[in-house]
């Protein structure tokens, strides 16, 4: 009723929030296919795979800019991490072995 008795603005308004509301749906359907295909990757793929094997992400994919980033902080920050620990263990191993030499 409000469609055929309001201002003829309101088409236009309800035009947009339809399509607002389509590529929604689009994206959502789009980004269930992808967890669909990675789910498939890591099991099914798995199953047929002679090399490396495919693990399911971790995490859920990054939507907005600003959960890219945090995303790529977290494992920026999880790479140096790792590599810290690398050079302490190496670094540990060479004093050991430099007082082995004494």
């Amino acid at each position: 009723a409000e469609f055929w008795e309001g201002e003829p603005k309101l088409a236009a308004a309800y035009r947009k929030a339809d399509q607002i509301r389509r590529r929604k749906q689009n994206e959502q359907m789009w980004l269930n296919g992808l967890y669909t295909s990675e789910a498939l990757a890591s099991t099914v793929g798995n199953m047929f795979s002679k090399g490396t094997k495919y693990k399911y992400p971790a995490e859920p994919f990054p939507i907005t800019e600003d959960e890219a980033k945090e995303r790529q902080e977290r494992e920026r920050k999880a790479k140096e991490t790792r590599l810290k620990a690398a050079f302490t263990a190496k670094a540990l191993s060479i004093n050991t072995r430099m007082e082995g030499r004494r």
